[in-house]
């Protein structure tokens, strides 16, 4: 028979501590190798999207001609999209890269 955990209130059955108890808040979204990846991507995808509503913020602020603050949201969006697409293409050059030197091509 399986132990059983109270949790908040809630029965879980299983064999092993509730995930909040085993360390970390991640766990319980990121068992497996492909949550990890997936919460990997969404933590990129926030950065870049943060970045490039920063880079739209300082060329209305720095740029000569004014800029319309309307569109402001669209350059941001449009500015964080470019930002994560060259961040992905890096990636994919450096997974290149780095297969073909773990390979023996390139030294």
């Amino acid at each position: 028979m399986s132990p059983v955990w109270v949790v908040h209130g809630a029965v879980v059955f299983g064999s092993g501590p509730p995930c909040h108890e085993r360390g970390s808040a991640l766990l319980m979204t990121t068992e497996g190798k492909a949550g990890a990846n997936y919460t990997k991507e969404w933590m990129i995808f926030a950065i870049c999207l943060g970045l490039g509503g920063h880079i739209a913020l300082a060329l209305l602020l720095h740029v000569p001609e004014p800029w319309p603050a309307e569109t402001l949201w669209l350059n941001g969006v449009i500015l964080a999209l470019a930002v994560y697409l060259g961040v992905q293409l890096l990636r994919s050059v450096w997974w290149l890269c780095r297969g073909r030197r773990s390979a023996g091509g390139l030294r």
